[in-house]
């Protein structure tokens, strides 16, 4: 019995002692051997570049060259932060979705998209817009066979359609013909979809060129398209002001966790970007390498339109657009910009109701512009240059403002080209007065801020006089109510230089309205 309890104790003893030695084995091998051996490369080795990575969806539009640039990458570098970019391809409800699953960090979006593919979310926007980024400004258009449609008030027909990729800015220029031109005869399913601008240019080249067919897409594909025999472009985004706008959006988690690397993000871009605006031919140089590193390079008429196409927006366009600088014509706050948008894509069914209506200032967050305007940031002066990318000097923001249209003489209205007539509910007036009524107030107040989008247009205000009654009484009425709203929407900043009152004959049907006929020059 003795012997039998020494041998189980010797056991145990042994046992023990294995696993003493198989601890200190492992301890050794999966936690000191690997210390001493990080420490060893820690020393031999130089700090990490990346002290912070940000997780970023764009895409490969241009307008976004600046963000794959040298320069910003050489900036966020200085600063321990490193972008990692993925092209989704502009997926933008899976983009949204990333930022509202902390899968990414920062994201692009056109305004529109914004609204549209954050509304998946009721009011819980996942991300607030950071900073403006740029507007097209003619970088895509609708183009269409002037066999088939020669303007665009021959889209008000049942067999007229649009052909547009889905969920992209070319469908927004779409709606916003659709929702400010009066096109009662256009059908319920007005578009046709398509994949990507190179699938819309394909099928423009297959097309009869007598249908009613109307193509949206976007560069280089629309230089393209303008090249096809009896091509012309019916309306393009250099004649809608702030209407396709890019925004930066950060994820409202992590802008909360890490507000100073979102600072960061963007104080460096305004100094890439301005490196590059500074240089005489920095953004054609900039948007040509980065067309050409996407495996896409551009000819050289192509790359004149797209440099043309794309307004970047600085620092200085910034402080307008959150509120904190004057108002510059042409550089509109962004809450009048997400009303507008939001108007339009209500009006064309695209989202049910607004959400942010009248509560803009939920859709982005101004304390990091507030604050570089508070320290009086420039990135042209002189202590904040990027070294070897340009020599820091001019003001986007006095380039972007847009030039009022001349007053015309009555000669020259006689000459300008209808483009079309302004949606807009009939104009009430307080009975046999030209005394706008209440309701109709806001109307105009609406169509004001439209016309302030279509900055390219001339208008023709039309009072339509009644069949019914003495004539020459009935003329002067709807003069003095075409004067009236004409008065009251330069009350509202439309310039009085664009709107001329005129007098129609009394209508068929007796009806007694004020009509909005969009003017414009013949180029």
């Amino acid at each position: 019995m003795d012997e039998e309890r020494r041998a189980k104790g010797i056991l145990f003893f042994a046992l023990f002692w294995i696993f003493v030695a198989g601890g200190l084995f492992a301890a050794y091998r999966y936690w000191w051997a690997p210390r001493k051996a990080a420490e060893l490369e820690d020393s031999t080795s130089s700090k990490a570049a990346c002290k912070t990575t940000v997780r970023f969806r764009l895409d490969s539009f241009s307008g976004y060259a600046v963000y794959r640039s040298p320069a910003m990458k050489e900036l966020l570098r200085d600063q321990g932060i490193c972008l990692t970019l993925e092209d989704d391809k502009a997926d933008y409800n899976a983009r949204m979705q990333a930022l509202r699953d902390d899968e990414a960090d920062l994201a692009v979006f056109t305004v529109d998209s914004q609204l549209k593919a954050g509304m998946r979310f009721g009011d819980k926007m996942p991300a607030t817009v950071v900073m403006v980024i740029d507007q097209t400004k003619g970088a895509d258009a609708v183009v269409a066979y002037a066999s088939g449609l020669s303007k665009l008030e021959d889209l008000n027909h049942p067999d007229a359609r649009f052909v547009f990729t889905p969920n992209s800015p070319s469908e927004f220029l779409a709606r916003i013909i659709v929702g400010q031109l009066s096109l009662p005869r256009l059908p319920e399913k007005w578009y046709k979809e398509a994949d990507g601008a190179e699938d819309v240019l394909k099928k423009l080249r297959a097309a009869d060129p007598k249908q009613r067919y109307a193509y949206v897409l976007w560069e280089p594909q629309l230089s393209q398209a303008l090249k096809v025999k009896g091509v012309k472009q019916l309306f393009g985004s250099g004649q809608c002001n702030n209407c396709v706008v890019d925004v930066l959006v950060a994820s409202r988690k992590f802008l909360a966790d890490k507000p100073d690397v979102v600072r960061a993000v963007v104080e460096q871009y305004f100094r890439a970007l301005h490196s590059y605006t500074s240089s005489p031919n920095g953004i054609a140089d900039l948007l040509a390498e980065d067309a050409k590193a996407l495996g896409a390079p551009l000819a050289a008429d192509e790359l004149k339109r797209l440099v043309n196409g794309i307004e970047f927006k600085g620092v200085m366009d910034n402080y307008v657009h959150f509120g904190l600088a004057p108002p510059m014509q042409g550089v509109q706050p962004l809450d009048d910009i997400f009303e507008y948008v939001g108007s339009i894509l209500v009006r064309t069914s695209a989202i049910p109701s607004n959400l942010y209506k009248g509560q803009a200032n939920r859709l982005y967050y101004d304390a990091i512009i507030g604050k570089l305007h508070a320290e009086g940031f420039h990135p042209g002066k002189k202590q904040e240059l990027v070294s070897g990318f340009g020599p820091g000097v001019g003001d986007l923001a006095a380039a972007h403002a847009v030039e009022e249209l001349p007053v015309l003489p009555d000669a020259e209205w006689a000459k300008l080209t209808p483009v079309g007539t302004a949606r807009v509910p009939p104009i009430g007036f307080r009975r046999g007065t030209a005394e706008i009524s209440e309701l109709s107030s806001a109307d105009l107040d609406a169509l004001a801020q439209q016309l302030g989008s279509l900055s390219m247009y001339y208008i023709r205000v039309i009072g339509e006089a009644r069949q019914e009654g003495d004539a020459a009484a009935n003329a002067q009425l709807a003069s003095e109510r075409a004067a009236a709203v004409v008065a009251y929407l330069a009350s509202r900043g439309v310039s009085a230089s664009r709107l001329k009152p005129e007098t129609a004959k009394a209508s068929v049907d007796g009806t007694a309205e004020v009509s909005f006929v969009l003017l414009q020059k013949n180029y």
